[in-house]
């Protein structure tokens, strides 16, 4: 990968063409897995852990790479990727402030959520597991 970018620096036709390949389906990959969290109203509903391995299909973002040519593409080391995107993903989708005051106003106890950015702050994904960037 570090050959693709140095070539595309130097103007190489060919790997200038691969990476702006391989970046679109990178994005096809992560809006692939938006797509399966979005409702009938075109938003994000609900973030489940999606867990394609048990229910015998294919993961939305591997079914995209391979749309786009990349079918060597080793699952298991993308996984972890694409459960943190999903946990960012639950992280922005969390931020209820006007519920949570609605709560506090009843006298409801409101839990206090992340806040800040994800990229930012302290992160642990599931299984409690820390991503370091």
């Amino acid at each position: 990968m570090e050959e693709i970018y140095r070539n595309a620096d130097r103007g190489v036709l060919a790997d200038v063409e691969l990476l702006q390949h391989i970046t679109e389906a990178t994005r096809a990959a992560v809006r692939a897995l938006v797509e399966e969290q979005i409702n009938a109203e075109g938003r994000v509903s609900l973030v489940s852990k999606l867990n394609f391995f048990n229910m015998g299909k294919k993961e939305p973002w591997v079914a995209k790479l391979h749309e786009f040519g990349y079918t060597n593409v080793d699952e298991k080391a993308i996984k972890p990727l694409f459960e943190f995107l999903e946990f960012c993903l639950e992280q922005v989708c969390a931020d209820n402030e006007l519920g949570g005051l609605l709560k506090a106003l009843e006298g409801e106890y409101v839990l206090p959520g992340p806040g800040g950015d994800p990229s930012v702050i302290p992160m642990y994904y599931p299984q409690g597991k820390t991503f370091t960037p």
